[in-house]
């Protein structure tokens, strides 16, 4: 395994394991989903970041002889996308059977493989930079006790003291921002909420959809909403699925399919709708 993955001295198991759970641990505290317990997120995370991990590993090894013509980061890039092609319908059927947010469907298959495949893609190649830069993981060896015999060397130095800085005048403090909305929408790089189509959570990213650009943004879904809630308290009834907040003012048309239903909005993006929020949308029409 180690020739595959030269850490040096670190067992791969051990380091891909560590970093694992680290990798769940994060995706557990962006998370903003109210309705399950912190726990069941967590170990939800836990199973899906490591049993994917094990996809990869197998999936790279699998293909490292075959891929000899490469260099070493080209073999783990071709060797990650295939892992997430086979592991995309294993990803879904935790929404399917878990979370109960869709059906099987290949709708809903290429919508995972959209979501998934680039964030695992980086997230294994970060894991795996380490080997890739050539850097060798070493265990720490302590340093030899000095002999008691040995002359030490002591060295003063006079460290010159500043004078105290003067204390701001009234006009010279700066109050922090406290509105969520307007440190929101500056992020957004909109003036208000009224130019948003819809957003939508990626992972530890929140895409911001308006008519004349869409923006990737350090958010998460569910501090968005109370944002946009200073604007108006009906803002948080808008969200039509875990991933997916809308702008009602822009939606054109609602299709249900059996349990399944999608928002067509007026960039002619579709939204989900999940089962939980399908009588809420419902009745907005």
């Amino acid at each position: 395994m180690n020739g595959h993955f030269p850490l040096g001295e670190i067992n791969p198991w051990r380091y891909f394991f560590i970093l694992g759970f680290i990798l769940a641990s994060l995706f557990t505290l962006v998370n903003d989903d109210e309705t399950r317990h912190v726990v069941e997120v967590f170990l939800q995370w836990q199973l899906q970041v490591h049993s994917g991990s094990l996809f990869f590993i197998a999936t790279h090894l699998f293909l490292t002889s075959r891929l000899s013509g490469l260099n070493s980061a080209l073999k783990l890039l071709v060797s990650a996308f295939i892992a997430s092609l086979f592991y995309a319908p294993v990803s879904l059927l935790f929404d399917v059977y878990w979370l109960h947010d869709t059906d099987y469907t290949l709708a809903a298959l290429v919508q995972e493989c959209s979501d998934m495949i680039p964030t695992a893609m980086f997230s294994w190649l970060v894991v795996n930079l380490p080997w890739l830069t050539g850097l060798s993981l070493q265990r720490r060896t302590p340093l030899p006790e000095t002999p008691p015999d040995t002359p030490t060397l002591a060295i003063a130095h006079t460290i010159p003291i500043s004078p105290p800085l003067a204390p701001l005048k009234a006009a010279e403090v700066i109050e922090p921002e406290t509105k969520k909305l307007t440190a929101f929408l500056q992020l957004a790089t909109v003036n208000s909420v009224d130019e948003i189509v819809y957003l939508k959570a990626e992972l530890h990213y929140l895409k911001v959809v308006a008519h004349d650009f869409e923006k990737l943004i350090l958010f998460n879904l569910k501090d968005a909403i109370s944002a946009l809630a200073e604007a108006d308290k009906q803002h948080t009834m808008s969200q039509t699925h875990r991933s997916y907040w809308v702008n009602r003012a822009y939606i054109r048309s609602v299709k249900s399919k059996g349990r399944q239903a999608t928002l067509l909005m007026s960039n002619d993006d579709k939204v989900l709708v999940s089962r939980n929020n399908m009588q809420k949308v419902k009745a907005w029409f």
